[in-house]
């Protein structure tokens, strides 16, 4: 994980990375043909905007002046910036991982920014915001098994 001088240096980069996360599963969605599928990751992408929202909420209740866009390059090093590829969202289990394990790694963010918080308050939006991860990590992981279940028995053809 990454490491931050400041509790502001964290939410800076948590605002980048569910700006990123917007973007993946809205491109992701755009190449999907199953509605399930669509709705699902529109429906995350919706929520993890709201989460962008509620960091630079909290930077702007700290002094911080937020941009409309926080930018994207404090994700510079991070491994998992994704160009979405026919390939990908062709293959819905190749889309289900990503977003399943960029979920986790959310997850962990925000665990690890509760820990070094500096008041209560803040810690607690950083909970909300880890137990909304699990939750996506959780849809994205149901998905997955849904299509191990059906590689195992699938229909039979008729």
């Amino acid at each position: 994980m990454k490491e931050f001088a400041s509790v502001n240096e964290i939410l800076k980069y948590a605002a980048a990375r569910e700006a990123e996360s917007v973007r993946l599963y809205t491109e992701i969605a755009g190449y999907l043909d199953n509605e399930v599928m669509v709705k699902l990751f529109e429906s995350i992408a919706r929520e993890e905007l709201r989460h962008k929202a509620k960091m630079e909420f909290e930077l702007e209740k700290r002094g911080v002046v937020v941009a409309n866009a926080v930018p994207l390059d404090l994700l510079d090093d991070e491994p998992e910036l994704v160009t979405i590829t026919s390939e990908i969202a062709d293959d819905y289990q190749k889309a289900l991982t990503l977003a399943a394990e960029r979920e986790k790694m959310s997850l962990r963010l925000y665990l690890e920014m509760a820990m070094k918080v500096d008041n209560e308050e803040m810690r607690e939006v950083c909970l909300k915001l880890a137990e909304e991860e699990a939750r996506h990590k959780a849809l994205f992981d149901i998905g997955l098994e849904g299509i191990a279940e059906r590689k195992k028995h699938p229909p039979a053809a008729g």
